[in-house]
């Protein structure tokens, strides 16, 4: 009488397949966490950046040291001064730098450059307009925010 033998595992088609299976799901997830990181990322840094401006309008409507205050903005990175003008290396200079998914890929000021100057006792400033936000790896997502010419700042 002969036996019908079965060896008993996986072939290698099978193994294959799960191990396709895995990858697949694994990049679905990789991709769905990557973009509400980054969704996370610009909401959190663009309440940041509207809590500097009004830092340096506060300090400028207290007078806080008889200095008037603004806000320069590079790419990655905000830094709130003290006085009229904005000097790089300034010891007084407070730098915060910009989540790294995140830059800033727009300013536009009334007369131009990239930073904003509030005025003593009132808060208004001469340099309204906005700033724009952007996902590094992503540049249709983004955020604008606002300064007014009165200085108060928000979202657009």
């Amino acid at each position: 009488m002969r036996h019908a033998s079965f060896q008993k595992g996986f072939t290698i088609l099978e193994l294959l397949m799960v191990i396709s299976i895995i990858a697949v799901l694994a990049a679905i997830i990789m991709l769905s966490f990557t973009s509400f990181r980054n969704s996370s990322a610009l909401q959190t840094t663009s309440e940041n950046t509207i809590s500097i401006l009004n830092k340096a309008r506060s300090n400028t409507i207290g007078s806080k040291d008889g200095y008037q205050y603004g806000v320069h903005f590079g790419t990655n990175d905000a830094t709130l001064f003290r006085g009229a003008t904005f000097v790089v290396g300034d010891s007084s200079n407070e730098i915060y730098a910009l989540d790294v998914a995140v830059q800033v890929s727009a300013t536009s000021f009334t007369g131009g450059g990239s930073e904003v100057l509030f005025q003593k006792f009132t808060g208004k400033t001469d340099q309204y307009g906005t700033i724009t936000l952007q996902v590094s790896s992503d540049p249709t997502k983004t955020v604008t925010i606002s300064i007014e010419e009165t200085g108060v700042v928000g979202f657009q």
